[in-house]
């Protein structure tokens, strides 16, 4: 796991030293101390011979860079991890535990938590808590900046971050489908990953209204469509499509197709890793790999409605709970 923290918690935004090819020292600490906070979650054996990067991007700075990176960085870890078991790489999520992560401090004697940039700046004692959704800590850093502090602050440092890391780690994240319909008779999949889903599914039903499309029941639309796995193949000159379509049928494949540049294989859910692993250890090299819903029938848009349709997909794509939005409409070549 590679987190990179970009750029500090600063009044001022820092340009990334990442663009030097450099971190500097402050940055490397940073980075360790994340890097260390997320592994504590993970479970390598079911993660597998792979590596997630997370890259941390401070877009506005006020105090608490650290702490904010690391439980940002876990929902980024988690959301990745996730996408892994949907596309069938791994079989279930190798996060054995949360972590989240909070600054505490004494700021003119009184103890706070969340410290923002100028409370952080004024601290006599500044300290980062690491904590689990099991009560336990990963790591603890604290530091007198203006001399020393005593047993009975530490402790109620270290009570103050429990508390507040407690809470910060009680959010559950939940994938949640969503149904509809769009213009012209179009059906629309949407699948979200949501840690509030009354906040989704409005977001979701306005983003439908607003393009001209409406929220249907659970069932209404996805029974007119398929799970299966997709797995596309980059084509190259020395790659010929016999060979291809002989290795994915030998290794268990549904269907086959080619394309002008990239073979098409078609798996049922159940047969995707193996076949997924019998295509890489034959050499072959993946646009793309993973669990799609796919309609069973395609409609044809055109003129205003296919303008409308789009907006519908580019305003649902937009929204942060957003994964994956499946859809039976054949779109032209140039906008898929």
């Amino acid at each position: 796991m590679y987190p990179y923290p970009t750029p500090r918690a600063t009044a001022t935004r820092n340009k990334r030293d990442i663009n030097k090819l450099k971190l500097n020292q402050r940055s490397t600490e940073i980075q360790r101390l994340i890097g260390r906070a997320l592994r504590a979650a993970v479970d390598f054996t079911e993660l597998g011979e792979r590596s997630i990067t997370v890259d941390c991007d401070v877009i506005q700075a006020d105090g608490g860079t650290r702490t904010a990176s690391i439980t940002g960085g876990f929902v980024a870890l988690a959301m990745a991890c996730q996408k892994l078991v949907d596309n069938g790489l791994i079989e279930k999520m190798p996060l054995h535990r949360y972590i989240s992560a909070v600054s505490v401090g004494v700021v003119d004697g009184v103890a706070m938590a969340d410290l923002c940039y100028e409370e952080d700046s004024a601290a006599e004692v500044d300290m980062n808590i690491i904590m689990t959704d099991e009560g336990n800590f990963v790591e603890v850093q604290g530091t007198g900046e203006h001399g020393t502090f005593t047993q009975e602050q530490l402790l109620e440092l270290l009570a103050l971050g429990k508390k507040a890391a407690g809470e910060l780690g009680n959010v559950n994240y939940e994938v949640k489908i969503y149904e509809g319909y769009g213009i012209g008779g179009s059906a629309v999949i949407v699948k979200t990953l949501t840690d509030n889903k009354n906040r989704t599914v409005d977001y979701v039903r306005t983003a439908m209204r607003k393009c001209g499309g409406s929220l249907g029941n659970a069932g209404c639309v996805s029974f007119t469509f398929t799970n299966m796995g997709v797995i596309v193949i980059e084509r190259t000159a020395d790659l010929d499509e016999d060979t291809v379509m002989e290795y994915a049928l030998e290794g268990g494949a549904d269907d086959f197709l080619a394309e002008d540049d990239a073979f098409v294989v078609y798996t049922s859910v159940s047969n995707f890793s193996a076949v997924r692993k019998f295509l890489e250890d034959k050499g072959l090299n993946f646009f793309s790999a993973q669990i799609e819903m796919l309609p069973q029938n395609k409609i044809t848009l055109a003129g205003d409605d296919l303008v409308k349709f789009n907006k519908l997909v580019d305003a649902l794509e937009d929204l942060d709970d957003v994964q994956n939005v499946y859809h039976n409409v054949e779109l032209p070549e140039d906008e898929e």
